[in-house]
């Protein structure tokens, strides 16, 4: 039968803590705090009261009212007789007592073991018994080794065998000193007698090398002449060097007699002298000729070109007359293919009409302006006032629009709607301070939304032990096409005018499902979606590669152990942080840096905590897993069947992944094994489930970049669920 509110205690229905929930599915829906076993929830659609019984796994269990206990209602307490030893599974008292002391007491307790009395009586027979002298073993327990009877302890053991390693004698103590027990030694085959009684011995030894002083055992073979020859090279001689450096004449330095090369007279004298030197004889001074041999072109057609360089010999300072046009040019780089070669000359054109005209002293040879050419101006009437140019300058630049067929900045910002990408004023502040990596883009309705670039990364260097494979992350992969970034929303999403838009300082987005939150990103126009599950990995994994995992709002409004890391409260004005009244969200990215995925101002806020985020790209159906091959998201329907079927809940990090895919590890659906984020798994294994990231602002220890919620339909809303934008170019 129900359980009726007066019939729960207290304690279990404090809020929030006591749940009313429509039915099975919101109930199994509900995300606890560990803190909250033990607490109840009353079922209204089939009026039944649920207890939950553990955490992880989160475990329900149906509580049913107790009408009586042994006929007796009301407050009952257990009384002597109410339970027989039988029905509690207890021995009647004393039994244990009584087993040990017969235990104890019996003669022989342990009859798998053998006795002293008959380890004694073994010893004291068969064979043993032919021996004279035989010790009494019966009492000796131990034998002990030492080097010789003067290394034995002063005082010794009765239970023990002593043996002297140099003669092999035995001995035992005899309470006042040490007693040898036979006149034969304890160490089989020594040799007793003369050496020359051992034949076989004695001619083994006969066939051996002798020693010979100073030397091992050998047919010395070493003679006196090889030592000698040896003796004579210098220690260190050639220590280091290979055959080739000693067969290369560049390592032979020092000076050699020329008397001591057999043909070096005749070569030398054979070789023909100089005779002179630029036609010159005798001691010819040669510092100021190199000018006439450096290489310069004076009878060109043409002018020269880059490929007019030092691999054709010339360098700078060289010289080259175009015959033609009479121009000369003079070489000032000759990088091979890229010789710059300059001008030295001007041509009668260049010169103006001016350069030709014969000034002399009678008024018809004064040149007029027409004489002048290009050198002048044609008519005194062309100049202008001193100053004018500046007057007009200063005039261009003071006028209101002085390019009316330009758009201005005022203009761009109030276009509407605006392109995604255009750059204004906020979008440039924003690029600026985040040194290019958040930026703005623009909704269908001129909306601006915020975003992070995370770059392309290999899967091997963020997971060098091989755990996810390799290759380019599916993040980045779009099909045939491969992106070298992808843009995630830098805050959660919230609707503003029918668009999920990502803005700072806003109310997060809440109790929306899965549909609405995709309809509300596309909404802003082409490029704009649902963050996928790929972008939520890609990001995850480069966290937990950089050695740095991002806290949240994991306990309304505060981090649950790091409490002094806190948000701005959507009801703050009511409520502080950390009170479990209200809704408990915080506005979006007032947390501090560390609630941000790389530790900065400019990173992606509030993944872990504040609210559960849909995510795109798979889905589970009784269990089974179906994903999209890569970031280019299909429709549902083609989704590829991964054949892995996901466990009960649990710790996400703690999930066997025995079996699975690379590519299930590289969408964070199961743990590659090593540097795992942190986080619970929550699963309702039938039907089709949508999946939910990152945990809300109630989930203690449970929030993570790998907490994973696959309990719900895609119509399930509710205050501690919300989305996140993503945006590519289209």
């Amino acid at each position: 039968m129900a359980v009726q509110h007066k019939d729960i205690p207290r304690e279990h229905m404090h809020d929030p803590y006591r749940w009313v929930v429509a039915d099975e599915a919101e109930r199994l829906a509900i995300a606890p705090l560990i803190s909250d076993v033990l607490k109840w929830a009353h079922q209204l659609s089939d009026d039944t009261i649920w207890e939950l019984k553990n955490f992880a796994p989160i475990t329900w269990r149906q509580v049913s009212a107790v009408s009586s206990v042994h006929g007796r209602t009301g407050a009952v307490t257990a009384q002597a007789g109410d339970y027989t030893p039988a029905q509690v599974g207890a021995d009647p008292a004393g039994a244990a007592s009584n087993a040990v002391t017969s235990h104890e007491q019996a003669a022989d307790p342990h009859s798998q073991y053998a006795q002293k009395a008959d380890l004694a009586a073994v010893a004291n027979s068969g064979d043993y018994n032919d021996l004279t002298n035989k010790p009494d073993l019966s009492v000796l327990e131990e034998v002990t080794v030492y080097a010789d009877l003067a290394s034995f302890p002063a005082s010794g053991e009765t239970d023990k065998v002593y043996i002297a390693q140099d003669t092999g004698y035995m001995y035992r103590w005899s309470g006042s000193g040490y007693v040898q027990l036979t006149d034969q030694t304890a160490i089989w085959g020594q040799i007793s007698g003369n050496l020359a009684n051992q034949a076989d011995l004695s001619n083994a030894l006969a066939a051996k090398v002798d020693k010979v002083a100073g030397k091992g055992l050998s047919t010395n073979d070493y003679t006196d002449a090889e030592q000698s020859k040896l003796s004579g090279i210098e220690p260190g001689a050639t220590k280091n060097a290979t055959d080739a450096q000693l067969r290369d004449r560049s390592t032979h330095t020092g000076t050699q007699p020329a008397s001591t090369i057999s043909d070096f007279n005749s070569q030398a004298s054979a070789a023909a002298p100089v005779q002179s030197v630029d036609g010159r004889a005798g001691a010819v001074d040669l510092s100021g000729s190199y000018e006439a041999k450096r290489q310069n072109n004076l009878s060109a057609a043409t002018d020269p070109t880059a490929a007019d360089d030092a691999s054709a010999g010339y360098e700078p300072m060289s010289r080259w007359i175009n015959t033609s046009t009479g121009e000369i040019w003079l070489c000032v780089d000759a990088t091979n293919g890229a010789a710059n070669w300059q001008k030295a000359s001007l041509t009668l054109d260049e010169l103006g009409s001016a350069a030709v005209v014969d000034v002399g002293t009678g008024q018809a040879q004064i040149p007029l302006n027409s004489d002048l050419g290009s050198a002048a101006y044609s008519d005194a009437s062309e100049f202008d006032e001193a100053g004018a140019a500046s007057s007009a300058v200063s005039s261009h630049q003071s006028a209101s629009n002085p390019h009316p067929q330009y758009t201005t900045d005022a203009e761009v910002n109030d276009l509407a709607p605006k392109a995604p990408g255009v750059l204004d004023g906020l979008r440039r502040s924003v690029e600026s301070a985040s040194g290019g990596r958040m930026t703005v883009f623009y909704t269908a309705l001129g909306q601006p939304s915020y975003f992070v670039r995370q770059p392309q990364f290999l899967c091997e260097d963020i997971a060098p032990g091989g755990e996810l494979g390799s290759g380019v992350h599916e993040a980045f992969r779009f099909g045939a096409e491969t992106d070298a970034e992808i843009w995630v929303g830098a805050y959660p999403g919230s609707v503003v005018n029918g668009e999920g838009v990502s803005q700072p300082g806003v109310e997060t987005g809440r109790s929306i499902d899965f549909d609405q939150a995709r309809a509300a990103c596309q909404a802003c126009g082409s490029g704009f979606d649902l963050m996928t599950t790929w972008d939520w990995s890609a990001v995850a994994l480069w966290c937990m590669a950089n050695g740095f995992e991002p806290r949240g709002n994991t306990n309304h409004g505060r981090h649950h152990d790091n409490r002094w890391e806190t948000g701005t409260r959507q009801d703050g004005d009511t409520y502080i942080p950390g009170d479990n009244s209200g809704i408990g969200n915080i506005l979006t990215g007032s947390g501090p840096v560390q609630w941000r995925h790389d530790g900065t101002m400019s990173g992606i806020s509030d993944l872990v905590g504040n609210v559960w985020e849909w995510s795109l790209g798979f889905k589970m159906i009784d269990g089974r897993i179906f994903l999209s091959p890569d970031n280019d998201i299909p429709a549902e329907s083609s989704y590829t069947d991964t054949g892995w079927d996901m466990p009960g809940n649990q710790t996400w990090a703690s999930m066997t992944a025995t079996g699975a895919s690379d590519a299930l590890k590289r969408a964070l659906i199961v743990p590659k094994g090593v540097d795992d984020p942190t986080g619970n798994l929550y699963t309702n294994l039938s039907g089709e489930r949508l999946p939910l990231r990152g945990g809300p602002r109630s989930n203690g220890g449970a929030a993570g970049l790998g907490a994973l919620y696959l309990s719900s339909v895609r119509t399930h809303s509710y205050t501690s669920i919300g989305f996140r934008p993503r945006f590519r170019n289209p």
